[in-house]
Order: C-alpha cells, then sequence, then structure tokens
C-alpha cells in the first residue's frame, strides 16, 4: 500500500470551495503516479520506454468533497492484476482519518509505439506485489449503458469564471 497526502488548493476547487470531481481523479492519477516513482518505475522512466499506463475504466464513489485548504491522504494499491493489466484501488481519507471516497480504476500496461498491450515488468510486479482487498465492490469490467436523457447535470465552476455544464 502506499499513502500520498495532499493539501487542497484554491484553483482545484468549486464555486461553494469544495474539491471538484474531477481534481479528485487528478489527485488520484498524481497518487498512482507517485506509487510508480516510489518503486524507481516513473511514469517518465517508462515513457523513455516507450511504455505507458492507459486507464479503461473506473469508478468512484464519495461520501462528501474536502473543502479548500483541507488535508487529505489518499491510500492506493493493486488488488489483483494479469500479465497486461492491474485493478489499482483508492481510499480516500480526511484529517480524522475517516473515509470521504473510494475509486477503483482498471489499468492496462501498454507500448505506445506498438500500440498494444505488453506485459508488466516483472519488476514492477515483485515491488508492488498484490493485496486482495477491494476499495469498493464494483464491476469496473462492466460496459455503461448509453443514455439518450441525461439523469443528473452538474455544473462545475472553473478559476477563470467559466461555468460548464456535464450532463450525465
Amino acid at each position: 500500500m502506499f499513502d500520498k497526502q495532499f493539501d487542497l488548493r484554491y484553483f482545484e476547487m468549486d464555486q461553494h470551495g469544495g474539491a471538484s470531481p474531477t481534481t479528485i481523479l487528478t489527485l488520484l492519477e498524481e497518487t498512482a503516479a507517485d506509487h510508480c516513482l516510489a518503486i524507481k518505475q516513473s511514469l517518465f522512466d517508462l515513457f523513455n520506454q516507450n511504455i505507458g499506463w492507459i486507464l479503461l475504466g473506473g469508478y468512484m464513489q464519495m461520501e462528501r468533497y474536502p473543502l479548500y485548504k483541507e488535508k487529505i491522504t489518499i491510500r492506493t494499491w493493486l488488488s489483483n492484476y494479469t500479465s497486461i493489466r492491474g485493478s489499482r484501488e483508492n481510499i480516500i481519507y480526511d484529517e480524522q482519518r475517516n473515509i470521504i471516497g473510494r475509486a477503483r480504476g482498471l489499468w492496462l500496461f501498454y507500448d505506445i509505439l506498438r500500440r498494444m498491450p505488453v506485459r508488466i515488468f516483472e519488476d514492477i510486479k515483485e515491488k508492488w506485489s498484490c493485496y486482495p482487498e477491494e476499495s469498493i465492490s464494483y464491476n469496473i469490467n462492466r460496459k455503461l449503458r448509453r443514455s439518450n436523457q441525461p439523469s443528473i447535470k452538474k455544473v462545475f465552476w472553473c478559476t477563470d469564471m467559466i461555468w460548464i455544464q456535464i450532463s450525465t
């Protein structure tokens, strides 16, 4: 398992001073990148070998979004993997160690030049190992249903005062 702490900054907030879903996803990505760096397989080192990780799918559930200047900790680990892909688990804690969010992602190890999956390096599998506990019970392999009518509309605020509305 790997933990990373963050202090939330102004430009990561919505108009009410709470972190946006995009902010949380960005912090999850940063935590995964630092987990790579911790085993001396930084994303830049992999990129220099024409290798990268591609997110195939995922799911995030938040109990609440953290507020401006709040300190949060994201814990991440791999719960399982095959020769070419792995499931990354995440738990998001507030300063009092209460769980405020959970996420799962399915990642593919990928050869950028050949544009095809490749085997995860043995060095990575050995150093990360595997902890079979899931952060949230959700099948990230399931395909999403297409919807012609949005069921939820969410307005996001950007720091340059542009309002964005996203329908899902």
